[in-house]
């Protein structure tokens, strides 16, 4: 029996881009990191599926973010975080009237908004103590991370909205993950 065949026999229905399929999820394998062993699994899907990092997979509630992918003898190997935020990107900028012209408050001041560039499923995890130590790049100031596809439009310093909290955007890495971006956020006081 071919790698193929017994997926497309034993996998479970999930739609990977828009596309129904069929993929092999389970849980990665001994890990002690307790955000690994909760949010993180693994799965096998078809060749033909060409799953990429920073694709979303359905697999009836639940939404997975190809964290990593590799190609493998006869399936698609992929590392995939469960999304546990819908994570909506808005950026800061002064309010116009319908003739395109600065609005001012009553002391001369212009007046501003926040305007939504969209909003896209993500990986949230919170910052721990460990993962200050395992990895130097996170900021002092962060206090969560999202992992987003890296077609979601994005810059430093605007506002990542997760249900009523609002988070500042510090930095953002879309070079060590190619099809995602990792956004460190802080609090956002704005």
């Amino acid at each position: 029996m071919t790698y193929n065949a017994f997926i497309q026999m034993n996998g479970k229905d999930v739609v990977i881009n828009g596309v129904p399929s069929k993929m092999l999820i389970s849980k990665l394998g001994r890990s002690t990191n307790e955000q690994v062993v909760q949010y993180r699994r693994q799965g096998r899907c078809l060749l033909a599926d060409e799953v990429k990092c920073g694709d979303l997979i359905e697999e009836g509630d639940t939404i997975y973010l190809v964290l990593a992918s590799r190609k493998e003898e006869g399936a698609i190997y992929a590392i995939l975080g469960i999304c546990n935020a819908e994570v909506g990107i808005q950026y800061f900028t002064e309010k116009h009237d319908e003739y395109g012209n600065p609005e001012f408050d009553e002391y001369g001041n212009p007046v501003a908004e926040w305007v939504s560039r969209g909003s896209t499923w993500g990986h949230q995890m919170f910052v721990s103590a460990r993962m200050r130590v395992e990895d130097p790049g996170i900021l002092h100031t962060t206090i969560c991370t999202f992992h987003i596809p890296a077609t979601q439009e994005c810059y430093e310093l605007d506002r990542a909205v997760v249900g009523a909290k609002t988070y500042q955007v510090d930095t953002i890495d879309d070079i060590s993950a190619p099809g995602l971006k990792i956004l460190q956020v802080s609090t956002d006081e704005r």
